[in-house]
């Protein structure tokens, strides 16, 4: 006897064509970053670090993503697990390739920094920083900017759940939800159940809502304590 399966409400909402674009760049980010995992394995590239499993909500905000340069468009502070994002809105898999191997050709770094460390000035791609969650702290510079400057623009920064731990982390959520001085900025925190090697059951012992009692957000009502 089969069994009826009902439609996903997405689908009601989404044209065919805009689906097949999602599945097709979900598609190429997981090829490009196979690929970037065989060369690790290979010696081809000396170090991998990347965004497998988060392909269905990256590409999908990247497509979102107002691109451009200034203070009319969106501000990105994302770190390595953001592929997904740049991909969509645009980037080349072969990029990819040429910072895993360290060439001089790759565009973001010219192969003196590590993979899917994007740097993206057209786009207000801020450069990525090896060093964990300090995108937090700086996203706030360009938020702040962009609240005197008018505009629909917003700064979006992501990061993993374990990097709540850092002192970025709380300055970014400080500075974003003073009373009438609240910033336009949309922050992102994933949880794939590791924090970079460590099982967060062994590293997180507090709810991310938690995090919100040193800002005006309520644990009960805050985006980021839904994440």
């Amino acid at each position: 006897m089969k069994t009826q399966v009902e439609p996903h409400p997405v689908h009601e909402t989404l044209d065919s064509e805009l689906q097949l674009r999602i599945h097709e760049l979900m598609v190429k980010t997981r090829t490009a970053e196979e690929r970037c995992i065989q060369m690790f394995k290979t010696a081809d590239g000396w170090f991998w670090i990347g965004a497998p499993g988060e392909e269905a909500f990256g590409v999908p905000l990247g497509l979102q993503v107002k691109k451009g340069e200034g203070l009319d468009h969106d501000y990105l502070h994302l770190h390595y697990r953001s592929s997904p994002i740049l991909l969509a809105m645009g980037a080349e898999p072969i990029d990819m390739i040429r910072q895993m191997a360290g060439k001089a050709t790759d565009p973001y770094s010219q192969g003196r920094n590590f993979v899917n460390h994007f740097a993206i000035k057209k786009w207000n791609v801020v450069p990525m920083s090896p060093v964990i969650e300090v995108q937090y702290s700086i996203a706030t510079g360009t938020a702040l900017a962009q609240k005197r400057h008018g505009g629909d623009g917003i700064t979006i920064v992501n990061g993993g759940d374990a990097g709540t731990h850092e002192g970025d982390f709380a300055t970014c959520m400080i500075w974003s939800t003073r009373p009438k001085q609240e910033l336009p900025v949309l922050i992102l925190v994933m949880n794939n159940g590791y924090g970079i090697s460590t099982a967060c059951g062994t590293s997180c012992r507090r709810r991310l809502a938690e995090s919100c009692w040193c800002t005006s957000l309520p644990p009960d009502a805050s985006p980021v304590a839904r994440s």
